[in-house]
C-alpha cells in the first residue's frame, strides 16, 4: 500500500510541477485524481514525508508500521526518490524511472532471508 501511496503522489507531484512550473509546497497542494485512491498516507495511515532536494530530486518516506527510523518487516523503512526536472529543463514525464525504488530496501531483506535459509 505505501509504494502504491508513493507512486500515485509521484505522478500527481509532476502534473502540478507541468501545470503550474513548480513542485508543490506539500502533497496536500496536488490535485486528487477522480476515481483513484488520493491517499497521501503510508500503509499504516500516518502521512507519507516529501521533501524536495537540490537539482529537483523528489525524495518520499515512510517510517514503516512502528512510525520510527529502521526496522525490518513491517517496520522497514520505505525511501523513493526521482527526478522531477531534466536535465533539459522540461518537468519528468509522470512515469519516470525511480532512481531509488521505494521496493529496494524489500527486494534486498527477502534476498538476504533467502541466503540466509539456503542449505
Amino acid at each position: 500500500m505505501t509504494y502504491g501511496a508513493m507512486h500515485r503522489c509521484k505522478r500527481r507531484i509532476l502534473r502540478y510541477a507541468q501545470k503550474h512550473n513548480a513542485l508543490p509546497s506539500t502533497l496536500k497542494d496536488t490535485v486528487l485524481t477522480d476515481g483513484h485512491d488520493s491517499s497521501t498516507k503510508d500503509g499504516w495511515g500516518f502521512d507519507l514525508e516529501y521533501r524536495v532536494e537540490p537539482n529537483n530530486i523528489v525524495t518520499f518516506y515512510s517510517l514503516g508500521k512502528d512510525h520510527a527510523p529502521g526496522g525490518t518487516g513491517d517496520n522497514m523503512d520505505m525511501t523513493g526518490t526521482f527526478l522531477a526536472k531534466q536535465p533539459n529543463g522540461s518537468w519528468s514525464n509522470e512515469l519516470v524511472d525511480w532512481i531509488l525504488d521505494p521496493f529496494d530496501n524489500l527486494r534486498k531483506q527477502k534476498t538476504n532471508q533467502s541466503l540466509e535459509h539456503t542449505p
